[in-house]
């Protein structure tokens, strides 16, 4: 079992980059921030400071989305603080729940969401890319980070299975997760995985 923190973006940077640094210090090994642009603060500068604040620890977003930013733009992040942090970013992208819906949007849907993971790992390796029928690449991009994909229902779930390095459920319900990685298992075993290969976070507010 790993820990690690996820940081609601509605306190001080100075607050933000003083608990990073406190969670590596006491042994955290992974270190999360949300991304709702409109309720929280912007989480790329912020993890640009987490980053530049920790050695070890491993960063990433607790969720981001395909429809806020365009996908080209959330893969240069990415790649971008890949070479900031020494290759220590996790992609933790989902269908955009809060961000979508507080601006009176809806998510993406599964399928969306599973082109646009797709699309990141080739994007962040610096392959060729069809982005809106036009090819496009990073050229300079390598080492595309791992991703988890944060979903409740058993679509979302499925294809979380048959593509995900990791599955994010924003609950620590044993009950629930038992629940919820039955569709997880059922996507791998369709995609020929390994379930037992796919990470498992239980983000549990405290």
């Amino acid at each position: 079992m790993q820990f690690g923190i996820a940081l609601k973006p509605d306190i001080s940077i100075e607050r933000i980059v003083g608990l990073t640094r406190q969670a590596e210090a006491a042994g955290f090994e992974y270190g999360w921030i949300f991304d709702s642009h409109v309720l929280w603060k912007e989480p790329y500068p912020l993890l640009t400071l987490m980053a530049t604040n920790t050695q070890r620890m491993r960063l990433g977003t607790c969720v981001t989305n395909p429809a806020t930013r365009d996908l080209t733009v959330t893969a240069s992040l990415f790649a971008t603080l890949n070479l900031i942090s020494g290759g220590r970013m996790e992609l933790g992208i989902g269908r955009g729940d809060s961000s979508r819906r507080v601006m009176g949007k809806k998510p993406v849907s599964w399928s969306q969401l599973e082109a646009a993971v797709a699309e990141f790992r080739d994007l962040t390796s610096g392959k060729e890319v069809q982005h809106d029928g036009q090819p496009t690449r990073l050229t300079w991009a390598k080492d595309s980070p791992r991703v988890w994909v944060a979903g409740y229902g058993p679509k979302v779930l499925h294809m979380a299975g048959r593509v995900a390095d990791g599955i994010i459920l924003q609950f620590a319900d044993p009950a629930l997760i038992e629940w919820c990685m039955g569709f997880v298992k059922e996507g791998a075993r369709a995609a020929g995985r390994d379930a037992s290969r796919i990470e498992v976070m239980a983000a549990a507010p405290v």
